[in-house]
């Protein structure tokens, strides 16, 4: 199983749109690490440290360079290229997981106020209605219309409980692997895009980088990040 299988967010990718990754939803980076801050430097001792990092990451990034040209996957999280959250195996990321649902919870909840909206306005006399309303164009229709409407937003929520609760039994049998629960670990490890550290046992995604994925601008899994409200 691939994280392309996992229940689908709602799109708003419009055919043709050309594919940038830093406008889309699904980038991710590793966030950036400062262990000194400028007066920490002033110490002999942690400038020596600092410069070791340095050196270390230098040699990380010449590595990493490497893997990405012979177009492999990370079995970490990479340092220095943004990977791709829609193919790579969130569900064993506990971050990933926490943001997953926060994204369907947010976007149940706006639809849940538009269709609260749509049906407090329906319910209001004509001559009390106000044109600022987010449910007026829809309520100035007919009947028909507006019951179409109310439908459409019923069906969204609907759909966002059902891939909710499928995100919630997937993450459970990640957990539960993770936790070094044999059956769980056995039907983990039978789908795609896992990795077992064989000395520790630890269990982790591989990671897509998104440079492998779109190439041309072109990805077909493209989502422009959604605006914040």
């Amino acid at each position: 199983m691939t994280v392309s299988n996992l229940p689908p967010l709602p799109t708003s990718h419009a055919p043709g749109q050309r594919a940038v990754c830093a406008k889309c939803r699904h980038i991710r980076t590793r966030a950036k690490i400062d262990l000194f801050d400028a007066q920490d430097l002033q110490s002999p001792g942690a400038l020596k440290a600092q410069t070791q990092w340095d050196q270390d990451m230098k040699q990380r990034a010449q590595l990493e360079l490497q893997r990405l040209q012979a177009r492999q996957l990370f079995e970490y999280e990479p340092h220095n290229y943004a990977w791709c959250a829609k193919y790579t195996r969130i569900d064993l990321i506990d971050s990933e997981r926490q943001r997953s649902l926060q994204e369907i919870d947010e976007q149940a909840e706006a639809l849940e106020a538009q269709l609260a909206d749509l049906r407090s306005f329906v319910h209001t006399p004509k001559e009390e209605r106000g044109t600022n309303s987010a449910a007026s164009d829809a309520a100035q229709g007919e009947p028909l219309q507006i019951n179409t409407e109310v439908a459409s937003l019923e069906s969204e929520i609907h759909m966002l409980a059902e891939n909710r609760a499928r995100l919630v039994a997937l993450f459970e049998i990640a957990i539960q692997a993770q936790a070094g629960d044999a059956a769980a670990i056995e039907q983990l490890m039978s789908g795609d895009g896992v990795n077992m550290n064989p000395v520790t046992g630890e269990i982790g995604p591989l990671f897509h980088l998104c440079a492998l994925h779109n190439e041309n601008g072109d990805c077909e899994d493209y989502e422009p990040k959604r605006s914040k409200q």
